[in-house]
């Protein structure tokens, strides 16, 4: 019996609005949760981008060591065909 004056001691659309201010608050999360899943979109697109630069580098630097080491195998070549060259010919420096 409690429970039935309970129910008519509420005021008139009272069930309504708790049930209103539950879908309310389910949409306002939903809106956090999409703005929360945007952000997290742009960080990951921003972690791939700085990736992405990072790799390029890298492959940049592998570029530049692999030609100077080629400079320099070709720098000693040319010193050893030189002096061989100049030994053939009598006219190295000492």
């Amino acid at each position: 019996m409690e429970a039935s004056l309970a129910a008519v001691d509420r005021p008139r659309g009272a069930a309504s609005n708790t049930s209103n201010e539950g879908s309310v608050g389910s949409v306002n999360m939903v809106l956090i949760l999409k703005q929360e899943v945007k952000h997290l979109q742009h960080k990951l697109e921003e972690a791939r981008a700085d990736l992405n630069a990072k790799e390029a580098r890298i492959q940049e630097l592998e570029y530049s060591k692999i030609e100077y080491e080629f400079e320099g195998i070709f720098r000693e070549r040319s010193k050893l065909e030189s002096s061989t060259w100049c030994q053939e010919r009598g006219v190295c420096r000492q």
